[in-house]
């Protein structure tokens, strides 16, 4: 879990993508789990693009709910990703 992840840096290029790199737009928290894909979970510094395809395939949160969202992650915690419930703030799998 990286808890400041305004300093991480972007690279349009680790994708053979054309730009420049850029600070901060991974928000405020990012969290990171094993994957073939390098996918994370993370917040963005522009969260009008929240629910478009803006990303290669992370999970991006307006940086408030990321912030309430580490606090419950540890190392090891499982991930399952359903459609989501608005009922629910957050649920947690008791296993």
């Amino acid at each position: 879990m990286i808890q400041d992840a305004t300093k991480l840096i972007y690279d349009p290029a680790w994708f053979k993508e054309e730009g420049e790199p850029q600070a901060g737009v991974y928000g405020s928290k990012l969290i990171s789990f094993y994957n073939k894909w390098q996918i994370a979970i993370h917040g963005t510094n522009a969260p009008w693009t929240i629910g478009r395809r803006a990303t290669h395939g992370c999970i991006r949160m307006r940086n408030k709910e990321i912030e309430d969202l580490v606090t419950y992650v540890r190392r090891g915690t499982r991930l399952v990703i359903t459609e989501g419930d608005k009922e629910r703030k957050f649920y947690k799998d008791t296993i």
